[in-house]
């Protein structure tokens, strides 16, 4: 089969039909945005403190939900349907 039947055979958005993965979209955003929160760190305009406090919350609910997993592996199962 021929690439350009292959790229009409696909019925999903257009934007995926040609390679696109949103992933590396949000990757790049995300290492365009920290790049000047580091500088500022750097420069003293913002403390690494102050950072990691806005990283606290994220982390415990991390935590939780991965001993949630952990523990209880069914889970898993029931939220896929």
């Amino acid at each position: 089969m021929a690439t350009m039947q292959k790229l009409r055979a696909y019925h999903g958005p257009a934007l995926f039909s040609y390679g696109f993965r949103p992933f590396f979209l949000f990757g790049a955003i995300y290492a365009g945005a920290m790049g000047p929160l580091w500088l500022a760190v750097f420069a003293g305009d913002v403390s690494l403190l102050q950072t990691f406090k806005g990283v606290v919350p994220f982390l415990i609910a991390e935590f939780f939900r991965v001993s949630l997993i952990i523990a209880f592996p069914a889970i898993t199962l029931v939220l896929i349907r």
